[in-house]
């Protein structure tokens, strides 16, 4: 095997190590990896409204507007009813949902999480995040929800963004539910902080002032980076055959020879 493949398999071999390490070694890089970072997600932590009306606070979370927590099968006072534990979302549910609110176009929450004790892995080996959840309205308005993620240094630059949601009723075929999205990437060098913002859009309802858009089950999680182990070329190893098959001829070629010479001998012997 060339020193050039033994060499990327010590590097790929000695980053994974380093990569398991760095986690292992310190527990609060444990509670940053392989975890969902987004407190409250699911919004299942605290109360959820029977008729679609505003909550005062919502644990985990920073309100703008009248965002609130709404009940799966609840009905407004008009007796319209929001997305039911039966219609398309997520299959593990809790009780609740978030939703935009009464009253208002556009609504928000959103919170900074510290990811500064897991800086060693992510500007060392790198770390990927993976950024999910499920999103929607009500029947044929466009209202909807988009989260978004925003990786920011130190002293707040914004480094990277990552939005997934916008799910519209063309999506949803005009029908009442929220539908998963999701995206991944790498954690740019640097991250100290990520800020995940719901926003909650009124577009165009015609018959009421309801924002509908619609999250539920959100989640942001960080994985150190595996590196992986890169597979020697194909040069190498057609070379690595061809070697041995010009080692193996040779040995094939002396033996034939020392027979000769003994067969020789032989007959001289007996003359």
């Amino acid at each position: 095997m060339s020193k050039n493949v033994l060499s990327k398999l010590a590097v790929a071999t000695a980053g994974a190590a380093l990569s398991l390490a760095f986690v292992q070694a310190n527990p609060a890089q444990a509670a940053i990896f392989g975890m969902n970072l987004i407190q409250n997600g699911d919004a299942e932590v605290g109360s959820g409204s029977n008729n679609g009306s505003t909550v005062s606070s919502i644990p985990g979370w920073t309100k703008t507007g009248n965002f609130t927590v709404v009940r799966y099968n609840a009905v407004d006072s008009l007796g319209i009813a929001y997305p039911r534990a039966t219609d398309p979302g997520p299959s593990n549910r809790g009780r609740n949902f978030f939703a935009g609110g009464r009253s208002n176009i556009r609504s928000s929450a959103s919170q900074l999480i510290d990811i500064s004790a897991g800086s060693a892995v992510i500007d060392g080996v790198g770390a990927m995040f993976d950024l999910s959840g499920f999103f929607g309205g009500w029947l044929f308005q466009n209202d909807n929800a988009v989260l978004n993620a925003s990786f920011l240094s130190a002293s707040n630059s914004v480094l990277n963004m990552a939005s997934i949601g916008g799910v519209t009723s063309g999506d949803r075929g005009s029908q009442t539910g929220l539908l998963e999205r999701s995206t991944s990437g790498i954690v740019p060098t640097g991250t100290r902080k990520i800020k995940v913002d719901l926003q909650m859009n009124r577009v165009g309802s015609l018959f009421n002032s309801y924002n509908d858009g619609y999250a539920d089950n959100l989640s942001l999680k960080l994985t150190a980076n595996p590196t992986p182990t890169p597979v020697p070329e194909p040069a190498s190893v057609l070379g690595l055959l061809a070697v041995g098959t010009l080692g193996a001829g040779s040995t094939a070629l002396k033996r034939k020879q020392q027979q000769k010479a003994t067969v020789k001998v032989d007959v001289n012997n007996l003359n």
